[in-house]
């Protein structure tokens, strides 16, 4: 008896362990760099940098930054999300930084935010592994990401 109870024991432990070492998005930092065509300047090139962070609490936050010859600048929005399924989510933009933006000749006014505040989203994510994951929102084509 106290064996096989020794073993229930065991296989619940492992069984948890497994579970444990199950990928998810949560925890780490998912980055995705991504170089894109100056709408404005043809033949210069857009580099944008993605820094995501799902928390156990339900909180996203999704660092951009961009950076060419002409653009230059870096924000954060804040997103409440939820899992709908295993492979799906929904976000909803919540808040976001900077709230202020000065120009170069001093002059400073409201920031506007990237994405509007109460806009929700639906996202669908394939993890490849612990480290890297396609995450494709509102019919987009899939970004990827690896986790770091």
């Amino acid at each position: 008896m106290r064996q096989a109870m020794l073993c229930a024991a065991l296989s619940l432990s492992l069984a948890g362990a497994a579970l444990a070492q199950t990928p998810t998005l949560v925890g780490g930092t998912w980055v995705n760099f991504r170089d894109d065509p100056d709408p404005v300047h043809p033949g210069d090139i857009i580099r944008t940098t993605l820094l995501a962070q799902f928390s156990p609490s339900g909180r996203l936050s999704v660092r951009t930054a961009t950076d060419s010859r002409t653009v230059h600048g870096a924000f954060v929005t804040i997103y409440r999300y939820e899992l709908t399924s295993a492979s799906t989510y929904s976000v909803i933009a919540v808040d976001y930084a900077p709230k202020q933006i000065c120009g170069a000749g001093g002059f400073c006014g409201p920031a506007q935010p990237f994405v509007p505040m109460g806009a929700r989203s639906d996202c669908a994510f394939q993890l490849r592994g612990a480290s890297f994951a396609d995450i494709s929102c509102d019919g987009q084509p899939a970004a990827q990401f690896t986790r770091h």
